[in-house]
C-alpha cells in the first residue's frame, strides 16, 4: 500500500475494477453464430478480476468454439484472456509469451483493436519486471492504437492503465489528466466500481506525490461517493484515505477510519490487507503518543506477516518498530530495528532483481527462436543494477571467447574484481549508497574495458573483466588503471570520507589452453592473494 499497484488486483485499489461491466460492441462484425461469442467474450474479459478459474474455463470454451467457425480473431481475443489469467496466477512469462504471439498476428492481419488490447497487457506485463519506461510506452500505444468506435468500458480501461503508468514514472500532470478523464467515463458508464477505483488511485498518487491536502480532498470526494452510491470502500481504498488524514496530521481521524474497517471482515480483498492495516494502526498510535498500543498493533502485524509469510510487509514492519523504539527512548533498539530494516530491504529488492532475470530468461527460452525475442534476451542478460552484463552472460560469452583465443592463438586475459571492505558503505551509510557505489563503479569498469572485452557483474560487490588479445603485461595496465582510478575518484557525495577501494585478481592464458572454471579458479586464488597483501592492488599479470 506504499507504491502504484502493479496490476488490477482489487476493485479499488488496481488498474481496472471491471467487475459489473455492461455488455459492449466489438470491433468486429456480429452475426447469428459469432454473437454469442463476443457477447461471452466481453464477459470473460472483465471477469478476470474477480474470477479468474471462470475466465480461464470461458475463454476455453470460447476458443474452441471459435475456431470450430474459423473465427481466428476471436480465437486471438480468447488468448489474451488467458494470457491475463495466466499473469494473475503468477505465470508472468507464460502470459508474456502469448500476449506478444497475440500481437504479432494483430500486426500481421492489420487488427487495431486487437492490437490495441495486446499493447495494454504488455503495459502490465512491463509493470510487474521493473521496467516502467517501457510500460509506458506500451500504454501510451495502447491507447492511441484504439478504434473511434471502441466501447466506452476498454477506453476507460486503457486510461486507467496509461493513468498508472504516468503515475509510476512521476509523471504526475499527465497522469490527474487520465485519472479524470476515467472518472468522468465512469460517471457516464453508472459504473460504480470503476468510479471509485479511479478516485482511490487518483487520491493513492496525490499522497505519493506530496500533496497532502490534494489527497485529502479527493479522499473525501471517495468517501461522499461511496455512500451515495451504497459501496462500501474495500480496506485497501481506506488505507488511501487514512493515509491522507495523516498526511494532514490527522491521526485519530485515521485511526477510526481503519478500526471501522478491521470491523468488516468482508472488506478485507488481499492477503496482506491485516498486517498492513494493523502497521497503519500502529502508525497513528505512535504519533498520538499511545506506545503501549502501537506496540501491541504492531506486534499483530508482525505475527499476521510471519503466518502467512508476507514477506513484503517486514520491511516496513522494522522501519516502523525502530521509530517507535526512538519515540519511547530506546535508541539502542532504534538502532538495531532501523539495521534490520535496511537488511530485509535489501534483501527484497535482490530477491525482486532476481525474480525479474528469471522472468526474462523464461520469456527468451520461450521466444528463443522468434525474432521478437532479441529485446528480451539483452534484458535477460543485464545486471538490473548497474546495466552490466551478468553471470548468465558471462557464462556464455567466456567459452566462446575461449574458443577464438584457441583458434587465433592469442591471449586472453580474465580478472576478477572485488570492492574492499564494501559491507562498511551498507552499515555505515545505507543500502540505498551501497548501490550508489556499486553502479558508479560499474561505469568506472566500464570506461577500462576495451571494445572486443566485456565486464559483468557476478553478484554483490564482485565484478568480471574479459580481456580478448591482451597478454599478462597489457592486461595488468588495464587493471591497475582501474585500480587507480577507483582510489583516485571522488566518492564523497555518496559515502563522505569513507575510502573506496578495489582488489583484483588478474590471470592470462594463450590459445585458449584451459577451462572457464579453472580461469575463474585462478583469479579468485590470486583476487585473495590481492586482499591478504593489503587490499587496493592487483594481483597476478606479472
Amino acid at each position: 500500500m506504499t507504491s502504484i499497484p502493479d496490476q488490477d488486483t482489487t476493485p479499488q485499489h488496481g488498474e481496472s475494477a471491471r467487475a459489473g461491466a455492461p455488455p459492449r460492441d466489438t470491433e468486429t462484425p456480429r452475426d447469428t453464430e459469432t454473437e454469442p461469442l463476443t457477447r461471452d467474450l466481453d464477459a470473460a474479459e472483465v471477469m478476470t478480476s474477480r474470477d479468474v478459474q471462470g475466465a480461464a474455463d470461458l475463454a476455453l470454451s470460447i476458443g474452441t468454439r471459435a475456431s470450430e467457425l474459423g473465427r481466428e480473431d476471436l480465437v486471438q481475443r480468447a488468448r489474451l484472456v488467458h494470457a491475463d489469467v495466466k499473469s494473475r496466477r503468477g505465470e508472468v512469462a507464460a502470459s508474456a509469451v502469448i500476449i506478444r504471439d497475440v500481437l504479432g498476428w494483430a500486426v500481421q492481419h492489420d487488427h487495431p483493436y486487437l492490437r490495441a488490447r495486446a499493447e495494454r497487457q504488455l503495459a502490465t506485463f512491463h509493470t510487474m519486471v521493473g521496467d516502467t519506461s517501457a510500460a509506458l510506452e506500451c500504454a501510451v500505444t495502447a491507447v492511441e492504437g484504439l478504434p473511434a468506435d471502441a466501447p466506452a468500458r476498454v477506453v476507460a480501461d486503457h486510461l486507467m492503465c496509461l493513468a498508472l503508468a504516468h503515475a509510476r514514472t512521476s509523471s504526475f500532470d499527465a497522469a490527474r489528466d487520465r485519472f479524470r478523464s476515467v472518472i468522468d467515463l465512469a460517471r457516464e458508464l453508472a459504473d460504480a466500481g470503476l468510479l471509485l477505483n479511479a478516485l482511490n488511485n487518483l487520491a493513492f498518487m496525490e499522497h505519493v506525490a506530496g500533496q497532502a491536502e490534494e489527497s485529502l480532498r479527493i479522499s473525501e470526494e471517495l468517501e461522499r461517493e461511496s455512500a451515495r452510491l451504497g459501496e462500501p470502500l474495500v480496506i485497501s481504498a481506506l488505507d488511501t484515505v487514512a493515509r491522507a488524514l495523516m498526511s494532514t496530521g490527522a491521526h485519530a481521524e485515521a485511526e477510526a477510519v481503519l478500526l471501522a474497517g478491521l470491523a468488516e471482515p468482508d472488506l478485507l480483498t488481499e492477503p496482506d490487507d491485516l498486517p498492513e492495516i494493523h502497521l497503519t494502526i500502529a502508525e497513528c498510535r505512535r504519533e498520538l503518543g499511545r506506545c503501549d498500543e502501537a506496540a501491541e498493533s504492531l506486534a499483530t502485524a508482525l505475527r499476521l506477516a510471519e503466518e502467512c509469510d508476507l514477506d513484503g510487509v517486514l520491511p516496513r514492519i522494522a522501519e516502523e518498530q525502530s521509530a517507535l523504539a526512538a519515540a519511547t527512548g530506546d535508541y539502542r533498539t532504534a538502532y538495531e530495528s532501523y539495521r534490520r530494516f535496511h537488511t530485509l530491504e535489501e534483501e527484497q529488492r535482490s530477491a525482486a532483481r532476481e525474480a525479474r532475470a528469471r522472468i526474462l530468461a523464461a520469456v527468451f527460452d520461450a521466444e528463443e527462436a522468434r525474432r521478437s525475442s532479441r529485446r528480451y534476451r539483452e534484458m535477460s542478460l543485464r545486471d538490473h543494477l548497474t546495466g552490466l552484463h551478468n553471470r548468465r552472460y558471462a557464462e556464455e560469452r567466456l567459452p566462446a571467447l575461449l574458443a577464438r583465443a584457441a583458434e587465433t592463438a592469442s591471449s586472453l586475459s580474465v580478472a576478477l574484481a572485488d570492492l574492499d571492505h564494501f559491507k562498511r558503505v551498507n552499515d555505515l551509510h545505507s543500502h540505498a549508497a551501497g548501490d550508489a557505489v556499486l553502479e558508479r563503479f560499474a561505469q568506472l569498469l566500464q570506461a577500462v574495458t576495451p571494445e572486443q572485452g566485456f565486464a559483468a557483474r557476478l553478484g554483490g560487490e564482485e565484478f568480471l573483466l574479459v580481456l580478448p588479445r591482451h597478454d599478462a603485461a597489457q592486461a595488468r595496465d588495464v587493471c591497475q588503471d582501474l585500480v587507480r582510478t577507483v582510489r583516485e575518484h571522488s566518492w564523497e557525495d555518496l559515502v563522505g570520507d569513507l575510502p573506496v577501494t578495489v582488489s583484483v585478481g588478474l590471470t592470462t592464458t594463450f590459445a585458449g589452453v584451459g577451462e572457464m572454471g579453472d580461469l575463474l579458479g585462478e583469479a579468485d586464488r590470486l583476487l585473495y592473494e590481492a586482499k591478504r597483501a593489503g587490499r587496493d592492488r592487483v594481483a597476478g599479470g606479472a
